[in-house]
């Protein structure tokens, strides 16, 4: 029955889709939905490679086979694309569908190959690769059903893939779409020595359907290669945001910059850093898509299309500038302005330090309360970095609040100035011990690192009596904290509609265990059901824990039930409950 070996690869042939947007493919969904993510998104040390077609937060969807093909190969992983399924069309064109919650039974049988291949080799993530022609799919046939498998809530990731790379599937597929993306933000920035040193924001507004810069004409300094960044997003169906099709930059109605996710080429996801602001993928709490319009970095492109270098000119008159953000559909959002470079504007760097990616550095506030050393090779580009105690109580609070903690578990709070500053590896953060820590090593304190506008993230913390300071480990040089721990895990029942599933014959309770500071050490859990212990699995992506029933317990009736887990800080989190299973 099974056509193909294990393997971990599978080969492409060239080929190319660029004829064949002629209603061969349909929509893989079974149902009218939009998008949660498209081609060219950040994915944290890449691009996105297809789009992510919402769910409605539902599993058992209907998924279907985008065009006539054969299968070529399944997988099932714990992790990545999860159940996932890749089918050939032929002329070197696959189709990827990831995250599924289970193979189709009727044609091929794959839903009951899985477990045999599974326990027959004793492994949890198995691939399968099939060889023969017998396992064909007709355009709009069922092949599996959509979940949540993998990583992520429960969606639909869809591919097209060629020889060259991940072709843009909405060049594919019949999609409506009437609204045109938003313009938010815009930055105009400087560099000085080849990193980034001047930078301000200039926010965006909508009057009467037009998008409107917050003043007229914008300063530059007077030295320095200037160029501006974009904040804009889209929406397909769905209330998420997601990335532009194609932006463009005229000056003085001369192209000077555009970018365009036709195609995604292999070799592209090394340049992801080029493309996007990593440090604000959140901006005022929201998810944001904040876009360099310059190629700052001189990088060659396998499939992407990117035209001129986006630098503004040096002259000193005011130039016009006009910003277009464009969807696949061709709804454009338009933004039009003034620059002028501004002889009494100039770039200072006082007080901060140049971190030469080649040698690294090592930077310190001016009070010694925080050290930050960055490696040789830590850095992706040149920067200038700067760290400074933060006092405003306000802020202070604030931090608190976002960690559900009192203000005073606040114990110390830094700012970065980093200015794109990116990690290709962890810097090393020192933090002082202030008088009135008594008890450092008491493994209560924590590190947290973010970026303005994103959540707070801990990390593995140790205190160094040598330099009286807690030591950790981030690539996030936005925010630095010093958190004192004494919060228990949350341990919560779900909503009721998500408490009970039953699956395989068996039933299966949730509990909801979280942990925003040190984080949960997993290996502390306990769960009884009448006062006998039962094993429990952890779904990281829904942050529960599922306990599958015996079957005694699955009679009608009153049951008591305990979880009991502990936080890396060592504060402990109960649950004890009456649920009726």
């Amino acid at each position: 029955m099974i056509a193909g070996a294990l393997a971990c690869v599978v080969a492409v042939c060239a080929g190319t889709i660029a004829a064949r947007g002629d209603g061969s493919y349909r929509w893989p969904l079974g149902v009218a939905t939009g998008l949660t993510g498209t081609l060219g998104e950040w994915r944290a040390v890449h691009l996105h490679q297809g789009i992510d077609i919402s769910t409605l937060t539902r599993n058992g969807l209907p998924v279907l086979a985008a065009g006539d093909g054969r299968l070529v190969r399944l997988m099932s992983w714990r992790r990545g694309y999860g159940n996932a399924l890749i089918l050939d069309h032929g002329g070197g064109i696959l189709t990827l569908y990831g995250h599924l919650g289970g193979f189709e039974e009727s044609r091929h049988g794959l839903g009951a190959l899985v477990p045999v291949v599974k326990a027959l080799y004793n492994a949890d993530d198995i691939t399968l690769e099939f060889s023969g022609r017998e396992h064909r799919y007709r355009r709009g046939e069922r092949i599996a059903d959509s979940g949540e498998s993998g990583s992520g809530v429960s969606h639909l990731h869809f591919e097209f893939r060629d020889g060259r790379g991940t072709p843009n599937p909405l060049a594919l597929m019949p999609v409506r779409d009437a609204d045109a993306p938003i313009i938010t933000d815009v930055f105009v920035c400087a560099l000085a020595g080849g990193a980034l040193a001047y930078e301000r924001r200039y926010r965006v507004t909508r009057e009467n359907g037009r998008h409107v810069l917050e003043t007229d004409i914008i300063p530059l300094p007077r030295d320095g290669a200037a160029f501006l960044k974009v904040a804009c997003h889209d929406r397909l169906g769905v209330d998420n945001r997601i990335a532009v099709y194609r932006l463009e930059l005229f000056v003085d109605d001369a192209s000077r910059y555009a970018l365009v996710f036709d195609h995604v080429g292999w070799g592209d996801h090394r340049h992801a850093i080029d493309l996007y602001d990593t440090s604000k993928l959140r901006l005022d709490g929201a998810t944001s898509y904040v876009y360099p319009l310059a190629n700052r970095f001189g990088a060659g492109y396998a499939g992407l299309a990117m035209i001129n270098g986006g630098f503004l000119p040096s002259g000193g008159s005011v130039m016009r500038v006009r910003i277009v953000a464009r969807d696949f559909a061709g709804n454009a959002a338009e933004l039009a302005f003034s620059v002028r470079r501004d002889d009494a504007l100039a770039i200072d760097t006082a007080g901060r330090t140049f971190a030469d990616r080649a040698r690294g550095a090592t930077v310190r506030d001016p009070d010694g309360g925080c050290d930050i050393r960055v490696g040789a090779g830590g850095l992706r580009t040149n920067a200038w970095l700067a760290v400074r105690p933060i006092r405003d109580a306000s802020i202070r609070h604030g931090v608190a609040a976002r960690l559900g903690i009192g203000a005073a578990g606040i114990v110390r709070l830094f700012s970065v100035a980093h200015d794109d500053a990116v990690c290709a590896q962890p810097a090393v953060v020192s933090l002082k011990r202030p008088p009135k820590v008594s008890d450092a090593g008491s493994g209560r304190y924590v590190v947290c690192s973010w970026y303005d506008g994103g959540l707070p993230r801990s990390h593995p913390t140790r205190y160094d009596p040598r330099a009286d300071a807690f030591v950790a480990q981030t690539k996030t040089l936005g925010m630095l904290a010093l958190v004192r721990d004494d919060a228990p895990p949350d341990v919560v029942l779900p909503p009721t509609h998500e408490l009970f599933e039953d699956r395989d014959g068996a039933r299966f309770v949730r509990v909801c265990l979280a942990d925003r500071i040190s984080g949960l050490d997993h290996g502390s859990i306990v769960c009884l059901v009448d006062g006998e212990p039962l094993a429990v699995s952890y779904d990281r992506d829904r942050m529960w824990i599922e306990i599958e029933l015996p079957r005694e317990h699955l009679a009608r009736g009153v049951h008591h039930l305990l979880v009991r887990c502990r936080d890396r800080a060592g504060n402990e989190g109960i649950l004890r409950s009456l649920v009726a299973f």
